[in-house]
């Protein structure tokens, strides 16, 4: 086993997704609450900071919590046979299809994210995922032909659906298959921190599988995990005021045959999992689904060509990469300039 692939087998006991939720701020009030969930095939969490300005119980708060994350998941899940979103996959005609404003909203930034990658995101990939191994049950060691790939070649690509302003959708081929789970995290954040800020709670955190983001006039510390032999051991910790961060990468989801990993995370160009070096991609934005997306499309990028992507649309990122053995880090200029007590000078 190399030295990489040790690092990758210890690296997928660590948080998800490389995000040590610190869950910390300059004062811990001992009136502050945190409660958590189950949600969207993983956990959330949580964390309220006074001033609180509202009559609700916390039980009351985490009620109007779980609906909301409830109705998104009726919306976008594609576990759900019965959601919008499987309903739409399911819909095999050429005609426009009606869909509510927030799973429009979600697949129309998913395509502005997959034009500004240059069609690194895509989120028809789904059958893609299936046919690797990654499908609802896991990695499983899975190598398919030349031959089952074509058959599904024809139905992938973010040019085979077609948007409209009417809140609708087409598909260019009936076999289209749509798959959110790469930003409905995000977005499922948003909404959550969003709706706490309407119940008078403005001092708080939001987590959900890894992807967070914090409201309030507290800085709130999240730390990012450094892929490594030692448990906790951590790269970088960000001080974070109103902001949200997600991370990517290709060591909570792969398998391992004939000395090949098999990362979960497919590139739309060569209809294959990824293969290169990189093995985590932070991005901090002020909204977390676009957190979330362009993680994704820069962890499909790579550090190499990702950070061409990050300078030119100014983000805020983080890459991790291994390179003969060894662990290193790129930052975009944002990273630099946002982070500058903890990013290394060129």
């Amino acid at each position: 086993m190399t030295t990489y692939q040790s690092i990758l087998f210890r690296a997928i006991k660590l948080a998800p997704l490389g995000l040590l939720l610190l869950i910390s701020c300059k004062k811990t009030p001992v009136d502050e609450f945190i409660f958590t969930g189950k949600t969207m095939g993983t956990t959330y969490k949580v964390k309220v900071s006074p001033p609180f300005k509202t009559e609700l119980s916390i039980e009351e708060i985490k009620h109007e919590v779980d609906k909301e994350l409830i109705e998104i998941n009726q919306k976008m899940s594609t576990y759900i046979g019965s959601s919008e979103l499987s309903i739409f996959n399911k819909f095999n005609k050429d005609t426009a299809f009606k869909l509510s404003p927030q799973t429009h909203g979600v697949i129309k930034a998913a395509q502005k994210i997959s034009r500004d990658s240059g069609g690194a995101y895509d989120v028809t990939v789904g059958p893609l995922v299936n046919l690797w191994g990654f499908g609802p049950n896991g990695a499983i060691e899975k190598n398919p032909s030349t031959s089952d790939i074509e058959k599904v070649k024809s139905f992938i690509g973010s040019d085979k659906l077609i948007l409209s302003n009417d809140l609708t959708a087409r598909k260019v081929h009936p076999q289209v298959y749509v798959d959110l789970s790469s930003i409905a995290k995000g977005y499922g954040v948003d909404q959550i921190s969003k709706l706490l800020s309407s119940l008078a709670l403005n001092t708080h955190m939001v987590e959900i599988g890894g992807e967070v983001r914090v409201q309030g006039e507290k800085t709130w510390k999240i730390g990012i995990e450094k892929p490594d032999l030692r448990r906790g051991n951590l790269a970088k910790i960000l001080p974070l005021k109103n902001s949200s961060v997600a991370t990517s990468g290709t060591y909570r989801n792969f398998f391992l045959k004939d000395g090949v990993r098999y990362s979960h995370t497919i590139d739309p160009k060569t209809l294959s999992p990824i293969d290169h070096h990189t093995i985590s991609v932070t991005v901090v934005h002020p909204e977390c689904m676009w957190a979330d997306g362009f993680a994704t499309a820069l962890m499909v990028m790579g550090h190499e060509n990702g950070i061409e992507m990050a300078e030119k649309l100014n983000l805020t990122v983080y890459f991790i990469y291994e390179e003969n053995g060894i662990i290193k880090e790129l930052m975009s200029s944002k990273f630099r300039s946002q982070f500058p007590a903890i990013a290394p000078k060129k």
